[in-house]
């Protein structure tokens, strides 16, 4: 099973779940922030581990993405 990082705009965290669903449902294992981090956990060595991890790394790009100042 293909293990996929999902990137993306907090402004399109609605998009990026129904995507994540949808991958999910075709047998992908996404890695989602809102559902792999937890309070007190370290973002950086979460997510850094989720890259290492990963056989891809999907980038959602839309007008928030371009806009974002992180």
């Amino acid at each position: 099973m293909a293990k996929v990082f999902l990137s993306y705009s907090s402004k399109d965290r609605a998009d990026a779940q129904k995507l994540s669903d949808l991958l999910r449902e075709k047998g992908v294992d996404v890695w989602i922030d809102q559902l792999e981090i937890r309070v007190g956990d370290s973002l950086t060595e979460k997510i850094g581990e989720a890259i290492k991890d990963a056989d891809f790394i999907l980038v959602m790009l839309s007008h928030n993405s371009g806009q974002s100042q992180s």
